[in-house]
This record gives structure tokens, C-alpha cells and sequence, in this order.
């Protein structure tokens, strides 16, 4: 197996520091020991579903793959001698977040049962499935290419995706997605880091207009993303007196991506926005809750994580319109009637009182 990182800076074998290409993970089991083979197959597939071989000898074995990171999605190129898969509950569980799965068929054929639907895939077929259910398969020797895409960039909510979807080869449709499917995986040796985003986004367009375009309700994906977002935003709340909002820490509990937290707060200008406001306000809240005391400001800038006195100055200065001494002078004549108090209390509430849909799917 071979490993090529692109996307990372410095001096990445495949690319300048400046114009990185993609990362890239590759392996090919032809120069492996015959008894290894298939098990180095199986070792690599392991947290996607359990595998067996076809073949009373094992250590026969060919296969091969490919894989890029395109922002949010996920591109593969594959091919191997046949073998058995079969997707678990075990397996789901693994999975934060839910994916569907476009996979093409280049050569040969394969066979199963998805989610409780039987299916087969031939030569030009392309399938759409649900990674949030089990699956049985049996593939023969065949190649294909498979993108991965996290079921909320298609704006389908979980009840309406209606998979399995298996586009037949003569089908316009199937024709046009598959040759952009693998037009996007042949470009994948030479997009650079800077491609990433345009081609995942462009590609999800197509694959939401073509196969999901007339089944999107639009107030379900509403509902999904405001759950998701108040989940989000309840969490935050629980940790406002940190300095920083750890977004990767969020990405790995609610199972989005970074780009995908960005979007949901894009009407704040981002996550870290939105809790810089919060904080904000609750400093104001505590500033002019009680009559000013020595060292007031000192301990709430501290209490809502703001470790720099003229960093805190200049944001309060910039939210308020006045400094947090001024703030704190005005004692509790403020604390019930003006501006900010009210803004936080409606965001508070809002997240307090919203049940935590998302986290319960």
C-alpha cells in the first residue's frame, strides 16, 4: 500500500507547498505474497462490512484501490476478483455520519440485498444506496468507481431518499451521472487542493438535480438542519467560558463535516462567530446584573473565556458600542431593558427549550 499526502502543505511528494494536489491513499495487492492477499483486502474494508472470498483458494486473490478526499466527499477507484460483503449493525454504529453511496459499474456484474430490497448491477449500471442500512453482496471479478456523499449535502432527509436507486445503462440519466462519475475520478491524479470544493459541490449539484431533484421536501431538510444546528447550538452553550470552539471536536459528536458546520452557521459568519456573540452577551449580562464592583470586568472576562484584556475591549467595544467599564457603571439599570440582555435570552431559549432532535437519529 502506498500513501501520497497533498493536501497538507510543506513538501508533499505530489505537489508544491504552495499548490498542493489531493491527498491520495492506493493499494494494490499484485505484489503481495499470494497469502496475503485477500486478507489485505478484507484488513482495508474492515470498518465498512465483513468480507470473504469466493474462491476455495484465498491466497488467489487480486484486487485494487484508490482513494481521494474531495472536501466532503469521498472518491474510489477499485476493482477486484470476486468476494462476499455483508454490512452490519456493527458496522453502522461505526459511522457519525450518514453516507450514501454512487458506485458505477465498470466490468462485471454484482448481486444483493439492500436494506430489505434485492438488486444486481451490471456493466454501466450505477447504484445509489443508504450506508445507514445492512447489506449482502456478492461481486465478481469486477472494476468500479464509487463516490461517497453524506446524505445532508444532497438535501434529502432520512425518510425521503427512497434507496436503493439502481439506474439502468440504457437510462439518460444513468448515462450522464456515470460519465461524470468517472470523469471526476480520472481528474483525481491532477486536481490540486484548491479544486476540492468547487468539484464536490458541482458533483453533489448534478447528483441532487438528477436522481433527487423532484423528491426533496424542502421543509423536512429544514427541520433536519435547524435540529442539527440547535443541537450544535446547545452544546455551545455548555461550553461558552472556553476560549475557543474546538470544530473538530464538533464534527466527530454531530457527525458533519467542517464545511457542513460553516453552512449552518453561515448567518453568523461561522461557528466561532457565534460563540464569540453568546460570550459576548453573557459578559454584558454579568456586567450589568449587580452594582459595579473593584475587579468586575477582570473576573468576567475570565469567567466567559477571554484571557486578553484589550482583546476582550476592543470585541465588547465592537458588539456594544461602548467599553466593558462603561458597561459595568450603568450597574442593573440596564439588565433588564436594554438591547443585548434580550438577545440572549432569545438565543438561550432557543437553545435550551428546542428538543435535541438530531442527536436522537
Amino acid at each position: 500500500m502506498t500513501t501520497e499526502t497533498g493536501s497538507g502543505g510543506g513538501s508533499a511528494p505530489n505537489g508544491t507547498a504552495a499548490d498542493p494536489k489531493l491527498a491520495s491513499w492506493h493499494m494494490k495487492t499484485g505484489g503481495m505474497p499470494q497469502s496475503q492477499r485477500f486478507e489485505a483486502w478484507r484488513a482495508w474494508n474492515a470498518r465498512a462490512c465483513d468480507m470473504l472470498p469466493l474462491q476455495d483458494q484465498p491466497g488467489e486473490y487480486r484486487s485494487y484501490l484508490s482513494v481521494w478526499p474531495l472536501a466532503d466527499l469521498i472518491v474510489c477507484r477499485s476493482g477486484s476478483t470476486g468476494y462476499r460483503a455483508a454490512r452490519r449493525s456493527g458496522h453502522i454504529r461505526d459511522y457519525r455520519q450518514r453516507w450514501l453511496r454512487l458506485r458505477v459499474m465498470e466490468r462485471g456484474h454484482a448481486k444483493g440485498v439492500y436494506g430489505n430490497h434485492p438488486g444486481h448491477l451490471d456493466p454501466g449500471d450505477v447504484q445509489i444506496i443508504d450506508l445507514a442500512d445492512e447489506y449482502r453482496s456478492i461481486y465478481g471479478e469486477t472494476d468500479y468507481v464509487t463516490v461517497f456523499v453524506p446524505q445532508e449535502l444532497v438535501g434529502l432527509s432520512p425518510r425521503d431518499m427512497k434507496l436503493p436507486k439502481t439506474l439502468r445503462s440504457q437510462s439518460p440519466i444513468c448515462r450522464v451521472l456515470a460519465d461524470a462519475t468517472r470523469s471526476l475520478v480520472s481528474h483525481m491524479s491532477t486536481a490540486r487542493a484548491a479544486d476540492a470544493a468547487p468539484l464536490a459541490a458541482g458533483f453533489t449539484g448534478l447528483l441532487s438535480g438528477l436522481v433527487f431533484g423532484g423528491e426533496i421536501d424542502e421543509p423536512a431538510n429544514t427541520a433536519l438542519r435547524q435540529s442539527r444546528r440547535h443541537a450544535i447550538e446547545a452544546h455551545i452553550e455548555r461550553h461558552l467560558n472556553e476560549p475557543e470552539v474546538d470544530v473538530a471536536e464538533l464534527s466527530l459528536r454531530f457527525g458533519a463535516s467542517r464545511a457542513t458546520i460553516y453552512r449552518l452557521f453561515a448567518d453568523e459568519g461561522g461557528v466561532q462567530a457565534y460563540a464569540m456573540r453568546r460570550r459576548l452577551e453573557q459578559a454584558y449580562r454579568d456586567l450589568t446584573a449587580h452594582p459595579p464592583t473593584r475587579g468586575i470586568v477582570r473576573t468576567v472576562r475570565e469567567k466567559w473565556g477571554f484571557q486578553d484584556h484589550s482583546h476582550f475591549t476592543r470585541a465588547f467595544r465592537e458588539r456594544f458600542g461602548l467599553s466593558p467599564s462603561d458597561a459595568a457603571q450603568m450597574g442593573t439599570a440596564s439588565a433588564d431593558r436594554d438591547g443585548p440582555p434580550a438577545i440572549a435570552r432569545e438565543a438561550l431559549e432557543r437553545s435550551l427549550l428546542t428538543p435535541d432532535l438530531f442527536l436522537q437519529m
